[in-house]
């Protein structure tokens, strides 16, 4: 499986052109997922172990989720390029994100944004 780590890293970075710091990004979770699976071979089971894994260690739904979109382009290319029989990923679904609520002006800062133009300054 390393040397699947490998060739993937060189296909992100000579073929996708992608930068190196998502390169690095990438490439540490990968190696926390080799680290993870030990002797186990790679399957949705043990995915989704690790992302459970990873979620009882209170990551943020968002982090949660680049986990997976990192996790799927790459058993997406394993499968492609024929290292693995099916694409293992497939079947994980991402985590659904609370909406973000828009920030609202208080009285005073709204005051303050209005007349903040009459105000002279030295």
């Amino acid at each position: 499986m390393k040397i699947w780590v490998k060739d993937y890293i060189d296909y992100m970075k000579y073929e996708r052109g992608f930068a190196n710091s998502t390169i690095e990004g990438r490439q540490k979770l990968l190696l926390q997922l080799i680290k993870f699976l030990r002797n186990h071979p790679l399957s949705t089971q043990t995915i989704r172990e690790f992302i459970r894994d990873k979620a009882e260690r209170k990551l943020s739904p968002y982090s949660l989720n680049d986990y997976i979109r990192d996790i799927k382009v790459f058993c997406k290319y394993l499968f492609e390029t024929g290292k693995t029989p099916q694409d293992y990923s497939y079947p994980i679904k991402r985590f659904k994100m609370p909406e973000k609520q828009p920030k609202i002006l208080t009285l005073q800062e709204l005051t303050k944004l209005v007349y903040c133009p009459w105000r002279r300054y030295s």
